[in-house]
């Protein structure tokens, strides 16, 4: 996005009807004029063509300029919270950036930047990050884990976006129908009696968009690589290809679309295990590079890449790029461009796996190959989103397959924000592959098993619809629950534990729990004295909860130490009634956020405060986390 001074120099060209010299822009933006054919140098780049120059000064694509203007006034943050994620997201992706550059970026004054970062470092400090200022340069501190926290709830908002869904992606194929793709899909499937998931049909589709703009382009494929069909499928496949045929007449061929349905064979043929001969389409060199992009996203970001997408869908996609790679031909003129704005996490993620790929090919990729890695980043993320936040569903229906798709339909539309179908089935065996369902909702009665399992009637009423979603919040509940529960005696015991100590003011209150902590050689002997330093930047007091923690935690054992107080703790301004000092060891800091969820979980909600104000003994604690439902 271009600087504040390169936008007043875009405006300033396009108000003008003559040739502008760079004195003429000097006077009007007071730079030198070195500054100026920089920045019109940097504009150039950026977008070809926009200035052009003679020896009469410099003339502007008044075209160009007016979409530049008015794409950028949509994106430049106009708001403290706006302006706070783009700080953030700056920060979390280069580590540090100039104050200058931030100002220009964000259309600011210095004092209103200054006043921004000093909102942000008082919220950010619950967390256990700072913002620091040095030579003009900001950065920010803290645990890794807990920025990965801030970079993960950016990149999830950036998935709620939808831009996985088929109407955002139809804009990036102009030319070719991606709904009457996913309708011949959907109908072939459905008349052979099949079924793909939502994320596995949009990234089919993808594929096959891919192919036919390849095909339609004369970027051959080259890869004479036979592709193992299962028998069962090869009249499906047929079916497809003589639809797409009629509605997109390009010169691709049957083996063409096997190639691009491969990874519709891994997620539909459910019956049994991936047959040998199509696991090994995947390439050994691309499963070798696969494990090494995943390693690279893991250090860099905290994220793992995994699942059946990640290890084959996207595997199957590299292998395509490597060939293309090989071969000098490179996808181009998608009109991906707006997605680096749009979607810089995703983006920067690509970049990264991109980066791993040029090192393994010794060739440069583009900017149009990087942004298919952010459709197949995108949609692995989204569903190991799902997985996360929703109860994986499978439906056993073993009357008649349109039974089970007319029910997954009903479920869907009734329960789509909590419960993810993965699977519709017609037997029992079906189901032992699937280790992780969380829930089998069948017409069958008397069916046992492991997994939680619901009986509804074939024709769904309102009982139906109201034991689905007691069993989906009760998976939900003990889901949340499971997280503290695992970790409650590894991270808290008793003798760390107080309820109304004679204590009344931080001083005491910090005095008694770095003691309790040394006696059980949990933190370093300078461990209170880190607190005092987190102190001295900012009161850890929120309301009538503290949690005094140090900057840098690397102890010898993770413990959380609790004080209950009926009277309360004069803790600077605050008077708190409860206190979590938090101690970790360095291999434990992934665990911090959780734990720090738990915590806001109670002091963000009146009702579970006041429960938890009310604990007397280490025994209440222990009944307080098992037993309530609300985080």
């Amino acid at each position: 996005m271009p600087s504040k001074r390169q936008f007043e120099i875009i405006s300033f060209l396009s108000n003008q009807q003559n040739w502008m010299t760079s004195n003429d822009m000097c006077n009007y933006i007071h730079v030198s004029t070195r500054t100026i054919k920089s920045d019109i140098s940097s504009l150039n780049h950026e977008y070809n063509q926009l200035i052009e120059s003679s020896r009469n000064g410099y003339k502007i694509n008044k075209e160009i300029a007016r979409q530049i203007l008015q794409e950028h006034s949509k994106t430049i943050p106009d708001s403290f919270y706006d302006r706070k994620r783009y700080i953030l997201k700056e920060l979390l992706l280069k580590q540090t950036i100039s104050f200058e550059d931030a100002c220009q970026s964000l259309f600011i004054s210095d004092a209103t930047l200054q006043n921004d970062l000093n909102k942000i470092r008082n919220e950010i400090n619950k967390d256990g990050l700072n913002l620091h200022i040095k030579k003009s340069q900001i950065s920010i501190s803290g645990s890794d884990r807990a920025k990965h926290k801030i970079l993960l709830s950016f990149i999830n908002e950036e998935l709620e976006n939808s831009l996985f869904s088929l109407n955002s992606i139809q804009k990036f194929f102009p030319d070719i129908n991606i709904h009457s793709i996913k309708a011949i899909i959907d109908k072939i499937l459905y008349k052979y009696e099949y079924f793909l998931d939502d994320y596995s049909t949009i990234n089919y589709v993808i594929h096959i968009a891919m192919m036919i703009k390849n095909c339609r382009e004369g970027i051959e494929n080259k890869d004479v690589s036979s592709i193992y069909i299962p028998e069962e499928f090869r009249e499906i496949l047929q079916k497809i290809y003589s639809l797409l045929k009629d509605i997109f007449p390009y010169s691709f061929s049957i083996g063409d679309l096997s190639k691009a349905s491969s990874l519709m064979f891994t997620r539909i043929m459910r019956q049994s295990k991936l047959p040998e001969k199509q696991k090994q389409f995947v390439q050994p060199q691309i499963k070798n590079l696969i494990n090494e992009i995943a390693l690279s996203v893991q250090n860099n970001y905290a994220i793992q890449l995994k699942g059946s997408h990640f290890e084959y869908e996207f595997a199957f996609h590299i292998q395509n790029l490597v060939i293309r790679l090989n071969k000098s031909q490179q996808l181009v003129n998608l009109q991906f461009k707006q997605i680096k704005s749009e979607y810089p996490l995703l983006y920067s993620i690509s970049v990264l796996v991109c980066k791993t790929i040029e090192q393994y090919t010794q060739k440069n990729i583009s900017e149009d190959e990087i942004a298919f890695i952010v459709l197949h980043i995108g949609i692995i993320l989204e569903e190991q989103r799902i997985y996360d936040e929703k109860v994986i569903c499978g439906i056993y229906a073993p009357d008649y397959y349109a039974l089970g798709n007319r029910i997954s339909k009903q479920l869907q539309q009734h329960f789509s924000k909590n419960l993810y179908i993965q699977n519709t089935f017609t037997s029992y065996s079906q189901i032992q592959d699937f280790e992780d369902l969380e829930l089998i909702i069948t017409t069958v009665q008397n069916l046992t098993g492991t997994t939680t399992i619901l009986q509804i009637k074939p024709f769904l009423d309102e009982h139906d619809f109201f034991n689905c979603y007691k069993t989906i919040e009760q998976i939900i509940q003990n889901k949340r629950k499971k997280k503290i529960v695992d970790k409650f005696d590894y991270f808290f015991n008793q003798e760390s534990f107080f309820v109304n100590p004679d204590v009344s003011n931080k001083e005491e209150a910090i005095k008694l729990l770095c003691t309790t902590l040394e006696q059980q050689d949990v933190v370093l002997h300078d461990y209170k004295n880190r607190i005092y330093e987190r102190e001295s930047i900012s009161t850890s007091a929120f309301g009538n909860v503290a949690i005094p923690h140090p900057l840098q935690n690397y102890e010898n054992k993770s413990r959380i130490a609790i004080i209950l107080s009926d009277k309360g703790i004069q803790w600077d301004k605050n008077l708190v009634n409860v206190v979590f000092m938090l101690a970790l060891k360095k291999e434990d800091h992934t665990y911090f956020v959780e734990i720090f969820e738990f915590i806001q979980a109670i002091i963000s909600s009146k009702t579970l405060l006041s429960k938890f104000l009310k604990i007397k003994s280490y025994n209440d604690f222990i009944e307080f986390v098992l037993n309530t439902h609300q985080w």
